[in-house]
């Protein structure tokens, strides 16, 4: 994916159809050549301190899941991919450069696995793949890339909305977006934590971005990269 330049004014958007290098939290981002919606967005939110990043990928995701909620159900696991029937269908990466307190620049890598159909990843699929009824027949390669790029209009077009909602103070109503589509919400799950696994109910996110996490002893604020998602449920505490 082409660098976005540091010139280029906000709300610049570069996407490809095939991506070499791909990034992922847990590693390399899997993507079928002309499959998948790939894209970089760059942002100057100087309005932003720091620390507040994570309000990015908040409406971020939100626009992911409403793009794909399009086509068939799903919800955001916390705190930046989207799922469907346990299965990853995307991911949101976001690299910042500060100024002083504020936030300068934000690039938000986006991607949205479309028509790919085998991965290597079992946890991973796609909006085809999930799809329940008859995919639209696409005739060729070039009518497959049209229709992926209406798909990033129509991600900038729940993205948008959200970004001025966000300039203009909302957060809280952006904060109740998120947790009504926030995976595993009022469920228990299993975590690994601090070394061992633990079962615990998620209840919501804090203010600063943490997800909330509550055990039969303890309530936990969690920040990413503190606690990981195991795949079984265990019974409630």
């Amino acid at each position: 994916m082409h660098d976005l330049s540091v010139e280029s004014p906000e709300g610049t958007t570069v996407w490809t159809l095939h991506q070499t290098h791909g990034k992922g939290v847990a590693g390399s981002w899997e993507s079928e050549k002309g499959k998948n919606l790939l894209f970089s967005l760059l942002l100057k939110p100087s309005f932003l301190n720091v620390p507040e990043s994570f309000l990015l990928l908040w409406i971020s995701s939100l626009s992911s899941q409403k793009l794909i909620s399009q086509y068939i159900p799903c919800q955001i696991k916390w705190p930046n991919d989207i799922y469907a029937r346990d299965k990853k269908i995307s991911g949101i990466l976001i690299d910042t450069v500060s100024m002083g307190k504020r936030i300068r620049e934000a690039r938000i890598g986006v991607g949205i696995n479309v028509h790919q159909s085998v991965f290597s990843d079992p946890e991973a699929s796609s909006i085809r793949n999930l799809y329940e009824g008859t995919w639209p027949k696409i005739q060729n390669s070039r009518e497959e890339v049209q229709g992926i790029k209406h798909m990033l209009h129509m991600w900038q077009n729940h993205f948008f909305p959200l970004y001025e909602l966000l300039k203009s103070g909302e957060r809280k109503k952006i904060q109740q977006a998120y947790e009504s589509v926030l995976y595993g919400l009022g469920k228990v799950l299993n975590f690994y934590y601090q070394g061992k696994k633990i079962a615990a109910r998620v209840q919501g996110l804090s203010p600063n971005g943490e997800l909330i996490l509550r055990t039969k002893d303890q309530s936990f604020l969690l920040r990413d990269k503190e606690i990981t998602y195991l795949k079984k449920k265990h019974a409630s505490p």
